[in-house]
């Protein structure tokens, strides 16, 4: 959010806008991604709230880097795009994945184990020797 409000080229008019979907934020920011405000970089700075020049960048993808998930940037109208996922959401559906899998899985052991316990193999019965 702070760098949408540093890097923003404020001689283009437009707002600072976050776009929250379910499965990502969007910081659309206007200006180059190189632009930066150095009064208030400076500012953040002094107050604790910001890093040096780029440092936030290598810290979203860090902290990205354990989800399934990855930040992008690119380009948009007059600027640039930050998107952020949203990292619970991603890591839910790929543990979701794989309990599906391991659902799947049992069902497929259980049905085998059945089917040994009954005698049936593929479908078909087959015949005990009797005592």
């Amino acid at each position: 959010m702070l760098s949408a409000l540093i890097r923003r080229e404020y001689a283009i008019s437009s707002s600072v806008l976050v776009n929250v979907c379910d499965d990502r934020m969007e910081f659309p920011i206007a200006g180059a991604p190189g632009a930066c405000d150095d009064l208030l970089s400076g500012a953040f700075c002094r107050l604790g709230l910001a890093e040096a020049d780029g440092a936030g960048i290598g810290r979203i993808f860090d902290g990205c880097a354990k989800s399934k998930a990855s930040p992008g940037i690119g380009a948009a109208d007059s600027g640039f795009m930050i998107t952020l996922p949203n990292m619970r959401l991603a890591d839910f559906e790929d543990e979701r994945r794989h309990e599906r899998v391991a659902e799947e899985i049992a069902r497929r052991d259980g049905r085998a184990l059945t089917a040994q316990k009954t005698g049936t193999a593929r479908g078909s019965r087959t015949s005990r020797p009797s005592p």
